[in-house]
């Protein structure tokens, strides 16, 4: 068998896979409990066909009638974006810039790409994860779950966290108020849960930790510096400028009585007074450390996703394109253990 059959059969087989399950598995119970049923006709939706090709601008009168259309055509992604005042029709050349625009969910969109150069494994790029790195991305969940939900009046059951089919989570807001949201006053959100701008050498500080309002103090303390050192290695720890014994004797003392506020108080961000008491010499000020921890542990929000009125998403409950996973809800308890690597894919082993 040549290369060219075998690729042909290949194709075949994943057909057959996403065939199956748009007429066994899906439906769009989870869309729907994502978007809801109002405007539906005035949404618009893309795909991404069985050859590869990539289309938007479509609408669809009632979900049975999307349904159908998905049944028909075997798409191997779907997409859902904002709700027009009228739907966009591919067919008449009607794009969603020649209608107005109404809403559309505030969402945030968490990559592990986005964590490249300061992953603490050997993972890189879109292929490539591990629960070591995935808690970068769970750490960065509960920084916005919290922070909305307490700084911004989000209900708790407003926020629907969503495994995107890959490397990464997105959060979609069930509320109308942020729905209705312009750029510039999704971008003052996204402002308030950034806390460094840029990356790898060019990543800085927005501002001193210290200068934050209590409430984010809080919130890097829980879910910023305890889960970096309950998580972190030797290496990370020589990276954010400790010596290899202290760096040494805080590992011994974490792996003895465990990580919280006091421990981080005790042994990490040293006061002068335990300074001069233990005549521990050159220590890093907790400004420069928390810089540090911050800058390789902090929440990395794709803001585009966020801040672009117009952007389509992978829809809730379709699967994912390449790795045949599903793009399905979670509940905020489940991130907490929850590892792509133990998602199913239609196809297999991926």
């Amino acid at each position: 068998m040549n290369k060219t059959t075998e690729n042909n059969e290949d194709n075949r087989k994943e057909y057959e896979n996403f065939k199956r399950f748009y007429n066994t598995e899906f439906s769009l119970d989870s869309a729907l409990n994502v978007i809801g049923i109002e405007n539906f006709s005035k949404r618009e939706w893309a795909f991404i066909d069985n050859r590869g090709r990539f289309d938007r601008n479509f609408s669809f009168s009632t979900p049975e009638v999307l349904l159908e259309f998905i049944r028909k055509n075997i798409p191997k992604s779907i997409y859902v974006g904002a709700v027009y005042s009228e739907g966009p029709n591919s067919q008449i050349k009607k794009s969603i810039h020649q209608v107005d625009w109404i809403k559309r969910e505030l969402i945030f969109d968490l990559d592990l790409t986005e964590y490249d150069d300061v992953r603490p494994c050997a993972c890189r790029g879109k292929n490539e994860l591990c629960d070591r790195c995935w808690e970068l991305i769970k750490t960065a969940s509960f920084w916005i779950n919290d922070t909305l939900i307490e700084d911004f009046g989000i209900k708790k059951e407003n926020i629907i966290w969503v495994f995107s089919g890959r490397r990464g989570v997105h959060a979609w807001i069930k509320e109308e108020g942020p729905a209705l949201l312009d750029n510039v006053q999704r971008t003052s959100i996204i402002d308030y849960l950034t806390l460094f701008k840029g990356s790898g050498t060019e990543a800085k500080l927005i501002s001193d930790p210290i200068d934050l309002p209590v409430n984010l103090r809080v919130r890097v303390n829980t879910h910023i510096y305890i889960p970096f050192f309950r998580e972190c290695s030797l290496q990370q720890l020589l990276k954010i400028g400790l010596s290899e014994e202290r760096a040494v004797f805080i590992m011994e003392q974490r792996d003895r009585y465990g990580i919280d506020h006091q421990f981080l108080t005790k042994y990490v961000f040293l006061d002068k007074f335990t300074k001069d008491k233990f005549n521990i010499q050159n220590y890093p000020t907790r400004t420069h450390l928390e810089e540090r921890i911050i800058l390789q542990w902090g929440p990395r929000i794709d803001a585009a996703v966020s801040k672009d009125i117009r952007r389509i998403l992978r829809l809730p409950g379709s699967v994912h394109g390449d790795t045949g996973k599903r793009v399905r809800i979670l509940d905020l308890d489940e991130l907490e253990y929850f590892s792509p690597l133990d998602e199913d894919s239609i196809h297999g082993d991926y």
